[in-house]
């Protein structure tokens, strides 16, 4: 997953489809109230849960296996006036380490799809075992589009993973059929799939220092200028790729 490690290294925001956009409809779902506790699957370098303790007096974990994630998710939350209301776990999303039905909510965006399929299942059991009953899933991912074939996602996925280190979407030409075949297999009733629109180019204004930070990180970096470079271009020649596949928010119970 070397290209996860190159967007940590920049502090990357909104590394899922749909980028900020997506990230707003998700929090919108999530129908927050104070006082719940949140979990955040996957949770990148924190600027989800940045928004959402900033939105609400809600608690949020984030979990995610990679350290560098980690690293710059800690300093983005520690400046936060609501640093108190944040903790980070470094771990897998297939086997978690909280009590059973701990959580009011379980998010996460853009994790599944990387996943091979018995760690799709073992994440499903898991969120659904530390899920409140009555507590809401929310995936943001991208998926397969239905008239994709087994040959093109074997083929485009091979490029990808040649290219950044990690798959498009699933490993399975699953479109959004089959997805919720798999989220009703683990116990969820799906409310919602909505598709999100194309992520928007411009996206969320930075802030002045977070495009200052972003700038130094790359020139006083020649190595890490050269290899942002690198992936700007192969993400060029991918650009193809964003015709099969779609980003759908998936909203979905524990039954209580």
């Amino acid at each position: 997953m070397h290209y996860l490690r190159h967007l940590a290294r920049l502090g990357t925001p909104d590394i899922h489809p749909g980028g900020a956009q997506a990230t707003r409809a998700l929090i919108e779902a999530l129908i927050l109230r104070d006082g719940q506790r949140l979990l955040e699957l996957g949770c990148g370098t924190g600027n989800t849960i940045l928004r959402l303790v900033s939105k609400a007096d809600v608690h949020v974990v984030g979990l995610d296996l990679l350290s560098e994630m980690l690293l710059v998710a800690r300093r983005r939350l520690s400046v936060s006036a609501a640093a108190g209301r944040c903790a980070l776990v470094q771990g897998s999303v297939s086997v978690l380490p909280f009590f059973d039905q701990s959580f009011d909510r379980v998010y996460t965006e853009s994790v599944l799809g990387m996943l091979a399929e018995a760690d799709v299942r073992g994440m499903l059991a898991e969120t659904f075992r530390v899920l409140k009953p009555g507590g809401l899933f929310l995936a943001n991912e991208a998926i397969w589009k239905p008239h994709v074939d087994q040959s093109m996602v074997n083929a485009v996925n091979r490029q990808g993973e040649r290219d950044f280190g990690l798959r498009h979407a699933s490993e399975q030409a699953w479109s959004v059929d089959r997805w919720l075949d798999e989220i009703r297999a683990a116990g969820f009733q799906p409310l919602a799939w909505k598709h999100l629109p194309a992520k928007d180019r411009k996206g969320t204004p930075r802030s002045p220092i977070a495009l200052w930070i972003r700038r130094l990180r790359l020139v006083s970096s020649p190595a890490l200028l050269s290899e942002h470079r690198r992936y700007r271009q192969r993400l060029v020649q991918h650009r193809a790729d964003a015709s099969l596949i779609e980003a759908r928010l998936f909203v979905s119970a524990r039954p209580s």
